[in-house]
């Protein structure tokens, strides 16, 4: 009978099924962050396994004064260490969920299997995805934003030795210190009189990503379509920016409830941030019609106001001296604040 001959058949399916997930479930997690050019590039100094927010607080220590030698304060008033803090909130949670028919696997020679789709999917969507909100993050939240003239063969080093520049000044460790730079931005590097007939430029290129070095930055190649709009390049010291994972798992079912086939799911639950008191280390090189002109405050009694000539820019604020792209109180300004004594 026809339905007992394909009854004794579906064992041999179900076992090279099992086979399959025993084959593919270890390169699954390796293969999430494979062609990622923002992965092992950032701090891992920051747990947030267990918490959606968690808050960075960092010391602020007193000033150095002369030391007297008569009196009874000598080494200076005593003041209390304070400190600032950072709060940082998980917002990203992607996922997905695609099925491969048994029927449309058979007719179709079985060309697409659960581990190849799984890396398809992991590699032309999750990664882009998550390099792209990492970059714009950093680049929204650094330190420096350098507002430039578009960079030509005789600029485009001197533009990367400014933000080495910048770096050096802020006290950045030399070490570990990247550039993410466009593919047409990369060219002109190229074709720069510095490296004109040289291997110069590629000499250290030997970092999973990294295809060559100018002065102290380790140099990565990404698509435009990662690096944010109007950014010729991004600069960062690994310790200035993390890109934390909760969740960052795919799986697949091979006899999952209501379809006839594989079913594919994923999920990740993720975010980029720029740690403040280290946003020093974090440099964008943007068109000069990208950069948002400095608000002007105005004060006016116990009154402020703040203007900006860009239109449309949205102004956030603080009242205790912090930064307001990393204080958890920076409010949005809408009108003429009020300030009070204290």
């Amino acid at each position: 009978m026809p339905f007992n001959k394909k009854c004794e058949r579906g064992k041999e399916f179900n076992m090279s099924t099992l086979n399959l997930v025993t084959k593919y479930a270890k390169n699954m997690v390796e293969k999430f962050r494979a062609t990622s050019i923002v992965a092992g590039k950032t701090s891992e100094e920051f747990d947030f396994i267990g918490a959606e927010t968690i808050k960075v607080m960092t010391p602020v220590v007193a000033d150095l004064v002369d030391y007297s030698r008569t009196g009874i304060n000598r080494y200076g008033n005593t003041v209390e260490i304070g400190d600032t803090v950072q709060e940082m909130k998980v917002t990203q949670d992607k996922g997905f969920s695609a099925s491969i028919d048994k029927g449309n696997a058979l007719q179709q020679d079985n060309v697409k299997t659960p581990g190849k789709m799984l890396r398809e999917i992991i590699e032309t969507k999750i990664v882009p995805m998550t390099d792209k909100r990492a970059l714009q993050r950093y680049a929204l939240l650094a330190g420096k934003v350098a507002a430039v003239a578009a960079p030509t063969k005789s600029t485009i080093v001197e533009m990367l030795m400014d933000a080495e520049v910048a770096f050096n000044e802020a006290g950045v460790p030399y070490e570990n210190r990247y550039c993410v730079i466009r593919p047409d931005v990369y060219k002109l590097v190229r074709l720069a009189p510095e490296f004109t007939g040289t291997n110069d430029l590629a000499n250290k290129a030997v970092e999973k990503g990294v295809i060559g070095q100018v002065g102290t930055l380790k140099i990565i190649q990404a698509s435009m379509s990662r690096l944010p709009e109007n950014c010729y390049f991004l600069c960062w010291q690994k310790k200035s920016v993390i890109l934390p994972f909760q969740i960052n798992d795919a799986k697949y079912n091979n006899a999952p409830q209501g379809i006839s086939g594989v079913l594919l799911e994923g999920r990740v639950v993720y975010d980029a941030f720029v740690i403040g008191t280290l946003s020093a280390g974090v440099y964008a090189a943007v068109a000069s019609v990208a950069k948002v002109a400095k608000p002007v405050m105005t004060a006016g009694g116990n009154t402020v106001t703040v203007t900006c000539a860009t239109a449309g820019a949205t102004v956030f604020y603080t009242l205790d001296g912090s930064d307001p792209r990393y204080s958890p109180d920076a409010k949005v300004y809408t009108g003429a604040v009020t300030l009070t004594e204290g």
